[in-house]
């Protein structure tokens, strides 16, 4: 059994670098029809684009291979771009103080979410449902239904967030790219990340072996909900606008990404350099659709197509792993 347990791992090792192989692919096809989606200006403008939607993935992430996700990262990440611009642009508060307070706020919505899934036992679909209904609905109370635009846009904050490192990498994406790096050593090289995939992989499992598995989903929560408030801070800082609406459809883009990159609906497995090459893959589609003329509505079509094909292989994956496992152990055993 113990052959066959690497031939699982071999397997599931495959599937990422699958994503990685249909990436490269997807971008040397676009580079040959549109030649100007290689440009260097045109790659920093799809992985800046992507910036926002990456730090929130990162939470995803987590908590997928914990075995829950978020439906109300979206509206939680508007909610929470609202309170900022409330606070800085109407009550004056120092944009890095209210950032900062933005970021708990976040997590407090995350802790509420995880203690509503653990502690009053709802699924996570229907307590993130519930929990994107309020914050939809609140964000719309606090600003009236209106855009609130900041008055002053040479301050020290904004010229940080906007601007570019070395003159051309953007720091908006620098700071994506600092979540996913914090994320991965968390998840790969800690305990609590050791905690997280057996949360996921087999919950009782890990139950009895010491793990609080219920604190675990609690912490992926407030992880996700504090990345909400990093992200809503990031975009105030990058266009200086909050829109009431601001994250639609991010909660769907966010487990898309992680799926696309390999992380499993059913918890236990995962990885955020996985979901960070999905980020870039779906990217690229919509950004190259858009070069080759292709009218942009049609990027949610080709986004949908590509899950439903991910989500397909994935069962391939499992099944095939699991059906190689039992005829070795059969093979063993004659």
């Amino acid at each position: 059994m113990r052959k066959s347990g690497l031939l699982i791992n071999r397997l599931i090792a495959r599937r990422e670098l699958g994503i990685v192989v249909v990436s490269t692919a997807t971008f040397i096809t676009f580079s040959t029809i549109a030649p100007r989606f290689a440009s260097v200006p045109n790659v920093l403008a799809i992985v800046r684009e992507a910036s926002l939607l990456g730090v929130i993935s990162v939470g995803m992430t987590f908590l997928l291979i914990a075995g829950e996700f978020d439906l109300s990262v979206g509206a939680n990440f508007g909610f929470l771009l609202t309170c900022l611009a409330y606070l800085t642009v109407l009550h004056k508060v120092n944009p890095f103080a209210a950032g900062a307070m933005i970021m708990l706020l976040g997590s407090a919505v995350g802790i509420m979410n995880g203690l509503l899934v653990t502690q009053a036992r709802l699924q996570s679909f229907i307590a993130t449902l519930g929990s994107m209904a309020i914050l939809r609905g609140a964000a719309v109370i606090i600003s009236g239904g209106y855009p609130v635009s900041t008055r002053n846009e040479d301050q020290f904050f904004y010229r940080s967030i906007g601007g570019h490192w070395l003159w051309r990498f953007p720091n908006l994406s620098l700071a994506m790219a600092t979540v996913f790096i914090a994320g991965g050593i968390l998840l790969a090289k800690t305990r609590f990340g050791a905690a997280i995939y057996a949360t996921g992989g087999d919950s009782e499992a890990a139950s009895c072996n010491g793990i609080d598995t219920a604190r675990v989903k609690v912490i992926c929560f407030a992880i996700t909900g504090g990345l909400c408030g990093l992200a809503a801070v990031l975009m105030f800082g990058w266009i200086g606008l909050a829109p009431y609406n601001a994250g639609n459809g991010f909660e769907l883009k966010a487990i898309a990404a992680a799926v696309v990159g390999g992380t499993s609906l059913f918890g236990g497995r995962g990885t955020v350099f996985g979901t960070f090459v999905g980020l870039l893959l779906l990217g690229m589609l919509t950004n190259g659709l858009i070069l080759t003329g292709v009218r942009q509505f049609w990027d949610g079509v080709a986004t949908g197509v590509l899950i439903i094909c991910v989500a397909a292989l994935d069962q391939f994956v499992r099944r095939s792993a699991v059906m190689m496992a039992q005829r070795y152990a059969m093979a063993t055993d004659l």
